[in-house]
């Protein structure tokens, strides 16, 4: 993160890496996410979502929307993330920008006492998810 900035490398051909030739990038992009990394961002209808956070577990979340270029990402407030953890975007095209999912990393939250990343049995780990509504 050069100078506190998240830096984005757009893929130029992901088809044809899909297909097994190589990836051809174009130049990296810098976006002021006041000192957060992306963890994730999700395109949908000319602007993309995206999820900041830290590059380590815990750590502040914040939601910005971008629509490229260079434009500022706009960062808007979601009050009720509580003990979320925001790594995942799930947009549903017949929902866009009015309803997304988000998927929450619940590695550290404790299954039996245990941090659930270090439980052996994968059966008791899960995501948790929430849906930010536009009101």
């Amino acid at each position: 993160m050069p100078d506190g900035k998240a830096r984005l490398i757009p893929l130029l051909n992901p088809n044809e890496v899909i297909e097994g030739k190589p990836p051809r990038f174009d130049f990296a992009i810098q976006l002021d996410l006041d000192g957060l990394g992306i963890r994730d961002m999700a395109y949908f209808d000319g602007a993309y979502f995206i999820i900041a956070g830290p590059w380590h577990s815990g750590g502040k979340f914040e939601f910005y929307r971008w629509v490229g270029g260079s434009a500022a990402p706009q960062k808007f407030t979601v009050k009720h993330l509580g003990d979320y953890h925001p790594e995942a975007i799930i947009i549903y095209p017949q929902k866009g920008f009015h309803e997304i999912q988000i998927l929450s990393d619940d590695g550290n939250r404790p299954i039996n006492g245990i941090p659930g990343k270090e439980v052996g049995d994968a059966a008791p780990k899960m995501f948790r998810s929430f849906w930010l509504t536009e009101r």
